[in-house]
């Protein structure tokens, strides 16, 4: 889904300059969603057996699709696409409060990161517009 909405995106394929801190951010949660969410397991709960892993698993899955959000899609895309993962780290965050998780505000703090994220690059872009207004 992530890749249909990024090609056919007016938005993202005019914003092509990537790069910054948010994109930065973004590779930085991915790659803890792919390489450390599995270890969260081993080190605060039941152990190897349960470990989570993206893609067999919806937690690490989302917090991933976040990052990737962030790397590649820019502006109404980027917010459309992230709003289903975002949905899923809210209810994952309920749901591992009522099991008393050690880690049950991870997910809904990579959320809101995400969101502040792109609240900052929108407000960057409309600080850009109003002081460099196009022809």
């Amino acid at each position: 889904m992530l890749v249909v909405i990024a090609t056919f995106s007016t938005t993202a394929q005019s914003n092509r300059k990537l790069g910054g801190a948010g994109s930065a951010i973004g590779a930085a949660i991915a790659a803890g969603a792919l390489l450390f969410y599995p270890f969260i397991a081993v080190g605060l709960g039941p152990g190897v057996a349960n470990a989570e892993a993206y893609g067999l698993h919806p937690d690490p899955t989302a917090i991933a699709t976040l990052g990737i959000v962030l790397i590649a899609l820019r502006g109404a895309a980027a917010w459309l696409a992230l709003l289903i993962p975002f949905l899923w780290c809210l209810t994952s965050t309920l749901t591992l409060i009522a099991l008393d998780a050690g880690w049950c505000w991870l997910p809904l703090f990579t959320g809101v990161l995400a969101i502040v994220i792109l609240v900052v690059r929108a407000l960057a872009r409309f600080s850009d517009d109003s002081t460099n207004p196009r022809p």
